[in-house]
């Protein structure tokens, strides 16, 4: 058996200097996930960053971040820093995203109960009246001129989740923003710049962000606080709710009844952690996705035609079954996660002495694994993008992990995938987009990755059917 290599045999970066390390390629945040993919091709998938005060391993293997992913939450745990860093913007309790171990375990079973597949055809048919709005929405826009889609998407998607998570429709389609979007929004993006800042400047200096960030997280925890205590009373007047949930806090506040032990902190967290994961996601998803399919004709065409002959007269699926109809439509989506996953990368940081391959890692090494990069390459067609790789007879591509793998896979998948699935069949089967190339579409990560500049041109579909 070879011998093991230690943290200190691995390569550094070109260019990487005593005492910083390589912290000067670091400094913007938004554009860190491609300097590591681009290491990367010029080191190997397997090497060390130094950052003034840390030591990241870099791993760019796909079953190597598998396994590390399936060993959670008892060997790895996500990184202890990036929890510090969203609890003290967020400053609530740690919900089911950040708990690690037997919190985590706990917290899982609240989240759990709010997202059980028996409550899905409920919570479609609350996404069924945002997609409707979405489609009066695109209709309005189908005029040729250039439209910023991913910012309807934002709505769309933060619509759909309050509903499902708080039981309110916001309606910002028709209204515009709610009060509490902006603090959804600017926590990523703000959390992100904080993670990997050398020093912890929002601490001392006075800046606008600063300032704005901090009164947008004052009024997102006072709407939910809000949110909550109506949850609380319409429970009380009406109990069959505790048994037959209608929304996700419906949900947590009959767990809470039927356990005892879980708190409102916990349930606040929680419904936050709901709230701007699935927005956020799904809404930067759809973008990417739209983005692929602007400059791809052909494959709008193909998702018009599967999605009319789903709907039949209906201009959004009325049913789960219907959703299940879109095959090829869900193949796009994953295609479009494969190489623009939202989770480009994500560190892990290990809880107890460990092995990645032929590594030795000690307890508190942060492994940072380069997902979006090792999914990239499928063959000698991996940087294509080709929806059929889904459906093929052949090597089933492999998995993007952009919802996790292993216990702490993401429970919101089936309910983000049939949102995003929605959408999309329905965009396609009565509209037709090209890119707006006047700029070019940029990716940031905002702790997720985000098409910056994305417009598009979109005007009505002429009938699919010969």
């Amino acid at each position: 058996m070879a011998a093991l290599r230690s943290v200190a045999d691995l390569p550094t970066p070109p260019g990487s200097l005593p005492i910083v390390g390589s912290m000067r390629d670091l400094l913007d945040s938004t554009s860190m996930h491609r300097t590591y993919e681009r290491w990367i091709d010029e080191v190997g998938p397997y090497f060390r960053v130094e950052i003034p005060g840390q030591t990241l391993v870099v791993v760019a293997d796909h079953a190597v971040m598998g396994e590390m992913m399936r060993a959670r939450p008892d060997t790895f745990r996500r990184w202890r820093h990036q929890q510090k860093v969203f609890t003290e913007i967020t400053q609530m309790v740690d919900g089911v995203f950040f708990s690690e171990g037997e919190e985590w375990r706990q917290q899982r079973k609240l989240v759990n109960a709010a997202l059980n597949m028996r409550h899905l055809q409920r919570y479609f048919d609350l996404m069924h009246t945002s997609g409707c709005r979405l489609h009066a929405r695109l209709n309005e826009a189908a005029d040729g001129a250039s439209y910023d889609i991913t910012r309807l998407f934002y709505c769309y998607t933060v619509d759909v989740t309050s509903a499902i998570a708080l039981g309110h429709d916001l309606n910002t389609l028709e209204n515009g923003e709610a009060p509490m979007q902006r603090g959804l929004e600017l926590m990523f993006r703000e959390g992100m710049k904080r993670m990997f800042a050398p020093l912890p400047y929002w601490r001392v200096l006075p800046l606008r962000s600063v300032r704005e960030l901090k009164s947008a997280m004052a009024v997102l925890e006072a709407e939910l606080v809000r949110y909550l205590e109506r949850g609380k009373a319409r429970v009380a007047a009406r109990p069959e709710l505790l048994d037959d949930p209608e929304n996700a806090l419906d949900a947590m506040l009959a767990a809470q009844r039927h356990d005892g032990t879980f708190t409102d902190a916990e349930i606040l967290s929680n419904i936050n952690v709901l709230l701007t994961a699935g927005e956020d996601t799904t809404a930067n998803t759809l973008g990417w996705t739209s983005w692929f399919l602007a400059t791809r004709p052909e494959l709008q065409r193909r998702i018009a035609e599967e999605a009319e002959a789903a709907f039949g007269d209906d201009v959004f699926p009325t049913s789960l079954e219907t959703v299940d109809q879109l095959v090829f439509t869900e193949a796009v989506l994953k295609e479009s996660t494969r190489l623009r996953s939202v989770t480009p990368m994500q560190p892990l940081e290990a809880l107890v002495d460990t092995t990645v391959a032929d590594i030795a890692i000690p307890a508190g090494t942060v492994v940072l694994t380069a997902m979006r990069w090792a999914a990239d390459g499928h063959g000698p067609d991996g940087e294509e993008f080709r929806p059929d790789r889904w459906l093929d007879d052949g090597p089933t591509p492999p998995k993007t992990y952009a919802f996790g793998a292993g216990p702490r896979f993401c429970p919101g998948r089936n309910l983000a995938f049939t949102e995003a699935k929605s959408a999309l069949a329905m965009l396609c089967r009565d509209f037709e987009f090209t890119l707006d190339e006047s700029s070019p579409v940029k990716e940031e990560l905002h702790f997720t990755l985000v098409p910056v500049d994305l417009r598009i041109h979109l005007r009505p579909r002429v009938a699919v059917t010969a």
